[in-house]
Parts: C-alpha cells; sequence; structure tokens
C-alpha cells in the first residue's frame, strides 16, 4: 500500500487567512466539555475531543472533520495552535460528499477545551498565493517563539512536477518560514528559510537558553516509485541531522552538527542518529536532559520509540519502545507522525500519531483520519551506580566486543549496547575495561558509561585519523551489567574486560 493511497491530494487553491470566527465549545458529549478552563488536556481528554467531527465549527463553516501531520504550537496567552498539512471540513464522518471541501495548511485554535477553526474549505492559513494545485503545494513542520515575539513556523514546500499530487513523483524542494502574529494569528510574512534545502530543517524545534536547535529530515517519502516501505529514500530517509541558531534568531544562518563541532558548511553535517527506513524525530527538552519520539518508518513501522539524551547532540538513548500495531483504527489502516506535543501534563508527555487507510476506508468514515493521543512517561536517568566500597577481582583479559569481526562498525547517532555479564563477577557493579579505537578514518572520540545514566561528557578515549589507541579504566555497568558506547563518529571499537569491582 503506498503512502499516496491513504493521502488526498487537495483540488482547490488555498488562501492565507487568519479566521476571527468566535470560540465554539467542544460538544456536551467530549469528556473535556462545556467551560473553556484553560487547563491543558489529557491524551484521553484529547482522544475525547477527535472522536467526532465537526471540531471548532462555527459562522457557518463546517468544523474539523479529518486531517493528518498535526503539529501544535503553544502561544504566549496560553492558547495553542493546531495546524494540519491537510485538514477536511465536515459536520459528519462521511467524507464522499466533502472532498472539495479541504485546505492545506488550515487547522484549530484551542482554549482550554474550547476549539475554533482556523482556515476553513480551501482557505489555508499559510501559502495561498503560492500555490499551484496538485503541482506546488506547502506542508507544515514544527516551530517556536521567536526573538521577536511572533511565532516562526517551519514548512516545507513540496513539489510534483507531473501534477499528479501526493505521489509517485512528489519530493520536498525547499523550507520556507511563516512569521505569525501571536494574538491575531495573521501571516506577517512568509519567505525561504536561511537554509533553504530540501533537507528540511525545522521537521523538529527544540531550544534551550542560549540555542534553538533544528532537526532535519529530508522527508523523501515517494523517491523510488516503489509500492511500500522501499519508496523510501535510502540515503537520507533513515538520517535525522542538526542545526542550531542562537536562541529565536531563527532569520540567523545557521551552522551544522559535524559529530565534532559545528560549521557553517551543511555539507559537513553528520547524523545525530541513523535508524531503520525513515527516523523522523520529535524533540522536546524537558529539565536536565532532551527527550525524542520517533515512528519509525512511517505507514509501516511497528514501533514508537522514547529516547533520551544529555544534549540535542545526543548520544541518543532509547529508554521505551512502543508496539503500535494493536493500536491501528482498522486492519488496512496504518499509523504514522508521532509528534510530542509541548509541555506536560500531569507530569506525562502527550504524544500525538496520525491515522490513514485506503481511501475506501476512511472516506465514509474520517474517524480513521483523525489523530490519536497517547500518555508517556518521560525518561530518567537512573542513578549511576556506585564504585565506592567495592572489591577489584581480577581476572584474564576478554574480549566482549570487537566491531572488526562484525563488519559493524559502531556509527554517529548509535549507541552500542555491550552485554558483560558471564565475564564480569555475579553481582559486579562495575568493570575494568580496555576500550580501543581502532585505526579510525577521522578522529573521533568514544564514550562508555552504564546503560541507562547519563552518559559521561569527557570522552573516555580518543583517537586521530588512523591512530589506534585506547585506554584502560573503571567503567560502571547497569543493573544488567550492561554498558553502552558512542562514538562522534563511525568508527571500529574493542571492549576487553579485565576485572570486576563487587560491593564489600
Amino acid at each position: 500500500m503506498t503512502t499516496a493511497a491513504r493521502r488526498v491530494v487537495l483540488l482547490v487553491v488555498v488562501a492565507v487567512v487568519a479566521c476571527a470566527l468566535p470560540l465554539s465549545p467542544l460538544s456536551p458529549a467530549t469528556p473535556a466539555a462545556a467551560a473553556c478552563d484553560g487547563s491543558a488536556l489529557t491524551a484521553a481528554q484529547l482522544d475525547g475531543v477527535f472522536a467526532h467531527p465537526g471540531i471548532g465549527a462555527s459562522g457557518g463553516v463546517p468544523g474539523y472533520a479529518g486531517g493528518d501531520y498535526q503539529h501544535t504550537y503553544p502561544l504566549p496567552d496560553g492558547r495553542v495552535l493546531w495546524l494540519f498539512q491537510d485538514v477536511f471540513f465536515s459536520a459528519d464522518d462521511d467524507l464522499r460528499d466533502s472532498l472539495t471541501a479541504a485546505a492545506h495548511n488550515a487547522g484549530l485554535v484551542q482554549d482550554g477545551s474550547c476549539f475554533r477553526i482556523l482556515g476553513a474549505p480551501g482557505r489555508s492559513v499559510i501559502g495561498n498565493d503560492l500555490t499551484v494545485p496538485m503541482s506546488r503545494w506547502f506542508w507544515p513542520l514544527d516551530g517556536d517563539i521567536g526573538a521577536d515575539g511572533r511565532l516562526w513556523v517551519f514548512v516545507a514546500e513540496m513539489s510534483n512536477p507531473a501534477g499528479s499530487g501526493a505521489g509517485p513523483g512528489t519530493r520536498p524542494v525547499g523550507t520556507w518560514i511563516a512569521r505569525i502574529d501571536t494574538n491575531s494569528l495573521a501571516v506577517v510574512s512568509f519567505e525561504r528559510a536561511p537554509d533553504a534545502s530540501a533537507d528540511l530543517y525545522g521537521w523538529s524545534v527544540v531550544s534551550d537558553r542560549r540555542w534553538s536547535y533544528l532537526v532535519g529530515h529530508c522527508y523523501r517519502q515517494y523517491a523510488t516509485g516503489g509500492s511500500g516501505i522501499d519508496q523510501f529514500d535510502p540515503a537520507c530517509m533513515p538520517d535525522a541531522h542538526l542545526a542550531r541558531v542562537p536562541a529565536g534568531r531563527f532569520d540567523a544562518e545557521p551552522r551544522y552538527w559535524t559529530g565534532n563541532g559545528w560549521s557553517r558548511r551543511s555539507s559537513a553535517a553528520r547524523p545525530i542518529s541513523t535508524r531503520g527506513a525513515a527516523n523522523p524525530m520529535s524533540i522536546r527538552h524537558i529539565g536536565n536532559r532532551y527527550v525524542n519520539v520517533t515512528k519509525t518508518d512511517d505507514w509501516w513501522g511497528l514501533w514508537i520509540h522514547v529516547d533520551i539524551a544529555p544534549t540535542p547532540m545526543g548520544p541518543w538513548e532509547t529508554a521505551q519502545s512502543i508496539w503500535i500495531v494493536g493500536d491501528r483504527k482498522c486492519e488496512g489502516c496504518g499509523i504514522y507522525h508521532a509528534f510530542a506535543m509541548r509541555g506536560l501534563v500531569q507530569g506525562r508527555l502527550v504524544v500525538s500519531t496520525s491515522n490513514g487507510a485506503p481511501y475506501e476506508l476512511w472516506y465514509p468514515n474520517a474517524w480513521r483520519y483523525r489523530p490519536t493521543f497517547r500518555s508517556v512517561a518521560v525518561p530518567t536517568y537512573d542513578t549511576m551506580p556506585s564504585l565506592v566500597g567495592t572489591a577489584f577481582i581480577p581476572r584474564h583479559r576478554r574480549t566482549v566486543l570487537d566491531t572488526r569481526e562484525s563488519d559493524d562498525p559502531v556509527r554517529v547517532g548509535d549507541v552500542r549496547v555491550v552485554d558483560v555479564s558471564g565475564v564480569v563477577t555475579p553481582g559486579a557493579t562495575g568493570a575494568r575495561a580496555i576500550v580501543s579505537l581502532v585505526r579510525p578514518r577521522r578522529d573521533v572520540q568514544v564514550r562508555a558509561w552504564a546503560c541507562g545514566t547519563r552518559p559521561p561528557v569527557r570522552a573516555t578515549v580518543a583517537s586521530h585519523r588512523g591512530v589506534t589507541q585506547h585506554t584502560t579504566t573503571r567503567l560502571r555497568i547497569d543493573r544488567d551489567q550492561r554498558l553502552c558506547l558512542a562514538t562522534t563518529a563511525r568508527a571500529q571499537v574493542r571492549v576487553e574486560v579485565a576485572g570486576s569491582y563487587v560491593p564489600t
């Protein structure tokens, strides 16, 4: 089943608007009914809202009935802007008589438990004047409040020279930025991003006090003309890259993460994570850690992965993997696009996913084309096992990892798990290890730490191109007697164990 089989191509020219319709409370049938109380809705309450068509209908404009690739943008006054790549407007779930009642880049404005439509059939929020139906259109990515107080939304420019819409031949050709007034929600400007490439930096946006980080995902899902997961471009879809600008300065020229530092050259960028056939990351900054949510492999993937890292650059370690096949809305349905919503609700992260199906399944039942929500525990680092008060028990050196034997070097963005149980003494909380970098092809560092704990800031061992370097060190191991490794460049790594540290 192709991605095109579940996506409709709009037959209307969308227009730039900022609707000012009155707020429309939720139906009393929804769990968060009645008053617009301003509190954040739980995942269960959002599922209740999106269980019904016509969300936000008012003033004769039918409400939201279906759409996908939802993104949410919190506004300074507490409201939340929702934008969808494609939106269908209807008062019921039968869209067979509403196929022209659609728009790109339209959405909803949420005020507590109340919603109103932003946009209307044939009236988009972003990109109307530049849209050519079936040939050129725009889809929203992530965004954040800029240094000027405006909402900056990154947008993918999509193109199909054949004029046949979202399907074979479609590709992203550039990245744009829409600046939106946070009060009126009018589009103030819509221009090419400083990185206007098709690498789509801005797929995910996360900021701290100093920097705003832009995650790049190439989104070439129609590259090969295949009918399944083989249609993804294997040259870029598994990779996520990273750029940064000064906090909120989305008009600044970005710098690109190279694995060792930051470069002005986008060609020097190296992945922060490589996984599966498609790895669209959605990163948030929570406390002293960064959390990522990825629905790998789009429609065909089986898992949502929740990852944790001390910095946006990584190293990224999977804290939880959620099997989602049983959550499909029908046998022929699919789940894609996991999006980590900003802020915590009842101390947990709310993750939205898109749902879709072949035309004949969701045309008569728009519920199958609406998002669902789940509450996810925020991953934390365990306390580092202590080596204080331990006794050292030596042993003959034994190799527990040599990536040359399987020709499986550690790659940038990977976290390699090394099981040392059976080699260390039972009950050991640490190991004496010899960690070696073997003739790397470029300057590289490797970090080693107890899995599930915060990786060290300093490298365990570093080496220059072509030089084999090793170090003997004490390494903590986790409760399952494992340690984790990550490198700043592709490298062959050997780990030997020469003893154990056991509590006395």
